[in-house]
């Protein structure tokens, strides 16, 4: 299995990770999104593809600067994308793609219990 920066390519994709980002508490996670300034668009570093599916923030992206990479933002009141220079610090999310192998769970430790432990016998 290999793993790849995040890259959103349709509304389904941005949903899910705006949840998972509210589930967890996570205000900013960068993407693979840049801007390519020889052909004039946004894309995902990713996958090469154009970045088609966009959902900017209001008054994003603030300029088409290839040293600077989308970022997902969420807030308790909104969320959507916007620019950041590539020294900021976020988190970050991977895709996979491969096969899912499952792994083996582990069974918890069996527990023991002593019965005499209480109050009795204690003056």
């Amino acid at each position: 299995m290999t793993g790849e920066a995040l890259s959103i390519e349709t509304v389904a994709e941005d949903l899910f990770i705006r949840d998972f980002l509210i589930k967890h508490g996570i205000d900013k996670v960068w993407t693979s999104g840049a801007y390519d300034s020889n052909l004039g668009i946004w894309r995902w570093l990713s996958t090469g593809g154009e970045a088609s599916y966009l959902n900017w923030e209001s008054g994003q992206p603030i300029a088409n600067d290839p040293s600077q990479r989308i970022q997902f933002k969420n807030s308790l009141f909104s969320y959507g994308w916007s620019v950041a220079p590539i020294t900021t610090q976020n988190y970050f999310i991977c895709e996979a793609t491969g096969e899912l192998v499952p792994q083996p769970t582990v069974p918890p430790p069996p527990t023991t219990t002593n019965e005499r432990l209480g109050t009795e016998g204690f003056p």
